[in-house]
């Protein structure tokens, strides 16, 4: 008979498993990796070109399908092979279970084998290939609403897949353009017009078809006929977030720390209603959703819905998906340096996971990162600056009052935000290696914390009334509880004295001295290259690019691979004979049960983007540090290769002057080798990171009027090893 003690344990053990069993984390790629992702795309191409030889149609029609394939086939892989794309995680499985619950009666749609996967996405989106997979986004996972209305968009893809509307948009879109060609001389901007139009009215065909069909393979499921309607709704509204959740003001705040009123908006957009506007649809190349939702509305009402559900899997599996998209979303908007929009989806998220750290921290590295812009004064891609004004919903209140804020006042914000997530876990490197940053920012505005901020709290006559209209002081008490704190003071005089050095550090650059060192060491470099001294590296995906100037379609795909591969294995193999070890983290080169490195390779790409684009940024924490230097303890070494090559065979200019010297013939032997000599250029990078302090090295970034020889490609490989390895 078991103690009282013991059904104690036995139910804190229960309890605790149910605990970690509701705390979400990010999807990623599971099991062993399908054969979509490393069958080459030259080996999908070539068999998809058998299967054409066989069917009728005129000698353009049949060139312009052969490209269609090309492309199709390299530009899928390209999305495959990003990191992107998610496998046998518990999302692309119960997708792939609604998929089933679909009858499918065609037999080439069969034949095709259709498959969806999760394209890791913010957006509210799902396409189909020729190929047979479905693509379905988290942004849309995050905002359907029932099964039903799942098992509606993939039947709408399904048909997609049957009439090969990616093939005839593609083959329409040509003819489209030569038409236009023919007709440009005179009318050149109005004839583009035409053409866009064109493209955007036999787009609409495609998927008014596909809304037609699709409903039929849909009526004939046992989901709910009527969860179609509201499925245009959520279509319609992808514009906003998720949900749409009043912003409470008092987020950033605490009680000696208040915003004035007026970094608050009283009056915030409201949500446009859905109705039809012809100028968009013109542009579109969907229908509008108030359209598209009026020609099945009668389909709809005239079917039986007996025996009909929303749901046909456990419920609770819809919600439980729905749930971590949604988890995923903040994650994906800060990657997107949609930074408001971050912190937004975030303060959503909380709301189911009122004390997950990770997505607060998604709202700290937010603000950091908002800070670093405006710090560098550095034009966004995205600038939402400008556009707050347009928001529609709740979300306006966080892009309005990121909008007000000075550098200043953003400073003290990141701050203190920041350093409160410190101290709930100081171990975490990534909040450590953000303070760093952050706090040299700190210093170098308020170059002293005593004489700006009070450490009492305010008095009564002092306070700073938060319904007024001034905004001098009321940031005066941000810090009263945290200058309390020894280690809040200490980290203060940290980045003090971290700012002091980094300013002296740029003054004597910017001295003649300085000047004098840094040309030296550059010529320096330029003749014997750089010397890091590391035995052991880690290269991410091999690139390589084959660009061929005299042919219409000027990307050579075949060739690139067929190159990247070379690329790859001489990789290796000078590795080998060279002083320097490495693991080639390349996806072409795995295996089906290497899934996890697939993981890494995807993680490994996300900091090499973020951290090419702050590149003139001081050096800033990964958006996943803690991850990047998890990777980095795995393969042993702190220090990551990007490399690539991208190769121009250029058009031949002298064939001009051969035919102008045919006049005059004494030219011509002159004349004549520069019109036959091919003209090559080609362009090698290669740039070694580590990942953990972000610290980063040009070892080439060269130009070159040459062919991409193998001996060429083998010198310049084997000369960045050298400048590694060497000390």
């Amino acid at each position: 008979m078991q103690t009282k003690l013991t059904q104690l344990i036995i139910c804190l053990f229960f309890f605790s498993i149910s605990l970690a069993a509701q705390q979400p984390s990010l999807l990623k790629a599971e099991g062993n990796i399908p054969d979509d992702f490393l069958t080459p795309s030259t080996i999908k191409y070539k068999a998809e070109v058998e299967e054409l030889k066989g069917k009728k149609s005129d000698r353009k029609t049949k060139k312009d399908k052969k490209r269609f394939l090309l492309e199709t086939n390299f530009s899928i892989d390209d999305i495959l092979q990003s990191g992107m794309v998610l496998f046998n995680d518990p999302a692309t499985k119960y997708i792939n279970k609604v998929l089933a619950n679909l009858s499918i009666e065609d037999t080439y749609l069969k034949s095709k084998n259709p498959r969806a996967y999760i394209l890791n996405s913010s957006a509210v989106n799902a396409f189909a290939t020729d190929q047979g997979i479905i693509f379905i986004t988290l942004g849309l996972l995050a905002t359907l609403e029932n099964e039903a209305q799942l098992a509606f968009i993939l039947s709408h893809e399904l048909i997609h897949i049957k009439h090969r509307h990616s093939l005839d948009k593609f083959i329409e879109s040509k003819k489209i353009d030569k038409k236009n060609s023919q007709n440009k001389k005179n009318m050149e901007e109005v004839n583009v017009s035409r053409a866009s139009f064109s493209k955007a009215m036999y787009s609409q065909q495609l998927e008014t078809e596909a809304d037609e069909e699709g409903i039929e393979i849909f009526l004939r499921s046992k989901y709910d006929p009527k969860a179609v309607l509201n499925t245009f709704n959520i279509l319609h509204y992808s514009y906003l977030p998720f949900e749409n959740e009043v912003f409470d003001t008092a987020f950033f705040q605490d009680e000696y720390f208040i915003f004035p009123r007026q970094f608050w908006r009283h009056y915030l957009n409201e949500i446009s209603p859905m109705k039809e506007d012809s100028e968009e649809a013109k542009k579109s190349s969907h229908p509008s959703s108030s359209v598209r939702l009026e020609k099945l509305k009668e389909r709809v009402s005239n079917s039986p819905t007996n025996g009909k559900k929303e749901f046909i899997l456990p419920k609770k599996d819809f919600f439980e998906i729905q749930k971590r998209a949604r988890y995923h979303i903040p994650f994906l908007n800060l990657y997107n340096e949609n930074f408001p929009e971050a912190i937004y989806t975030s303060y959503l998220v909380l709301k189911y996971y009122p004390n997950d750290y990770e997505i607060r921290k998604v709202i700290g590295k937010a603000l950091y990162m908002e800070l670093k812009y405006q710090l560098e004064e550095k034009d966004r891609s995205n600038d939402y600056k400008e556009n707050n004004s347009e928001i529609e919903g709740e979300s306006q209140q966080v892009y309005h009052f990121l909008n007000l804020l000075t550098k200043s006042e953003l400073v003290i914000l990141a701050m203190k935000y920041n350093w409160n997530l410190h101290l709930e876990n100081k171990e975490d490197q990534e909040t450590i290696f953000l303070l760093e940053d952050l706090s040299k920012k700190f210093a170098k505005q308020f170059d002293s914390l005593e004489y700006y901020f009070s450490a009492k709290p305010p008095t009564p006559e002092s306070e700073v009334d938060s319904t007024t209209s001034e905004t001098s002081a009321y940031w005066s008490y941000a810090f009263v509880n945290e200058m309390q704190n020894e280690d809040f003071k200490k980290n203060y005089d940290k980045g003090m004295a971290a700012y002091k050095k980094e300013k002296a550090r740029e003054e004597y650059y910017e001295s003649n001295e300085g000047q004098k060192e840094i040309v030296d060491r550059l010529k320096k470099e330029r003749e014997s290259g750089k010397s890091i001294g590391i035995k052991k590296i880690a290269v991410v995906n091999p690139f390589y690019i084959s660009l061929d100037a005299r042919k219409d379609e000027t990307v050579q795909l075949v060739r690139s691979e067929e190159k990247q591969n070379y690329f790859s294995n001489s990789i290796l193999k000078i590795a080998k004979q060279s002083e320097i070890e490495i693991d080639l983290l390349d996806v072409t080169k795995l295996s089906p049960n290497e899934s996890e490195k697939f993981n890494d390779i995807a993680e490994l790409n996300h900091y090499f983007n973020q951290q090419m684009n702050h590149y003139d940024f001081s050096l800033s924490p990964s958006f996943n540090q803690n991850k990047a230097n998890a990777i980095a303890e795995k393969y042993g070494t702190d220090y990551f290769l990007w490399t690539g090559v991208i190769s121009l065979r250029e058009k031949n200019k002298g064939w001009g002057l051969v035919a102008l010297s045919a006049l005059f013939i004494y030219p011509l032997p002159l004349v004549l080798p520069y019109a036959i000599t091919p003209k090559y250029d080609m362009m090698y990078y290669a740039i070694l990171f580590d990942v953990k302090t972000g610290q980063r090295s040009i070892l080439k970034m060269d130009y070159f009027d040459k062919r991409d020889s193998k001996g060429m490609l083998n010198a310049h490989i084997y000369d960045v090893f050298y400048q590694i390895s060497s000390d």
